[in-house]
């Protein structure tokens, strides 16, 4: 178990440098194309599409660390209020519900890009592939943290507060 703990670690590092790397380089494209624009009155015409593609999966990649780390925004007043039972069930039912969603990204994101395999941007060039891609990588991402949260609750018998609370490095 120490080495999935390891690995999830490591595909957390790795998560956090490329967001690093987006950042930057989203950064250095959007303002180099401002400074080009209003100091020499020319641009980088691929500049705002590269910066576009880079949200896309700037989005999906910080989606997997916020859910990995219980950062997304929920109401759980009611579920408080829940006996220990009733709060494995909801949470349970929650997790069921979540997959299925994000079954329907992963679907739709692998079709997405098998229709788009030979379609490429109109200013960069890039395969439009790759950007239909990060709905798998982040589909992908969320629903393994959801099935090792569903792992600690059935197999390890952890409470579902400890489950939901808890960092994934924390074991």
């Amino acid at each position: 178990m120490k080495y999935v703990i390891n690995i999830f670690s490591s595909i957390e590092n790795i998560i956090k440098v490329l967001i690093a790397i987006i950042v930057l380089v989203m950064f250095v494209l959007v303002f180099g194309n401002v400074v080009l624009r209003y100091v020499f009155n020319s641009g980088i015409t691929w500049s705002g599409e590269i910066s576009r593609f880079l949200m896309i999966w700037l989005i999906f990649l910080g989606s997997v660390l916020a859910f990995k780390e219980n950062a997304h925004l929920n109401v759980d007043v009611l579920f408080k209020k829940f006996k220990p039972r009733m709060k494995k069930a909801v949470y349970t039912v929650s997790c069921i519900i979540m997959l299925f969603v994000l079954y329907l990204i992963f679907d739709g994101s692998i079709k997405t890009a098998l229709t788009n395999i030979e379609t490429y941007s109109p200013a960069a060039g890039i395969p439009m592939w790759i950007i239909h891609s990060a709905g798998i990588v982040g589909s992908l991402g969320m629903g393994i943290i959801i099935l090792y949260n569903l792992y600690r609750l059935f197999i390890k018998k952890e409470e579902v507060e400890t489950v939901m609370a808890r960092d994934l490095n924390d074991d």
